[in-house]
């Protein structure tokens, strides 16, 4: 488990993909400030039952990420209930390089949260 934040570099365009998700998957953009006031926006929501489901879903952040300006913060917040489980995402940028991470959940009722900071170029 890290607790780094993954510095993102993008020109034009932001797009994260989701592939599996065994049991929950939150996706939260905030902005790079610390004091109170900055506002949080969640921009992805995965809950299933059973084994790994398949999310299967794109997210152009792109618009969201213009819109809180600076060097915005995506947080992935991965929750497992029963057993282990995980989740698998890529993040895109700039229609070109995608980038594969995953969240694994070795126990039961566990959660784990990625950070990555996007620096506009």
């Amino acid at each position: 488990m890290s607790t780094s934040i993954v510095k993102i570099p993008f020109s034009n365009s932001v797009v994260l993909k989701v592939q599996g998700v065994d049991n929950r998957l939150i996706g939260i953009v905030a902005p790079d400030t610390s004091g109170t006031g900055g506002k949080r926006t969640e921009v992805f929501a995965y809950d299933c039952d059973g084994f790994a489901g398949q999310a299967n879903a794109s997210v152009d952040l792109t618009f969201t990420l213009n819109a809180v300006g600076g060097n915005p913060i995506l947080a992935m917040i991965a929750s497992n209930f029963a057993g282990p489980g995980a989740a698998n995402f890529s993040i895109t940028t700039d229609k070109q390089s995608e980038t594969q991470y995953q969240i694994s959940l070795p126990g039961s009722y566990t959660s784990e949260q990625q950070a990555f900071q996007f620096v506009k170029q």
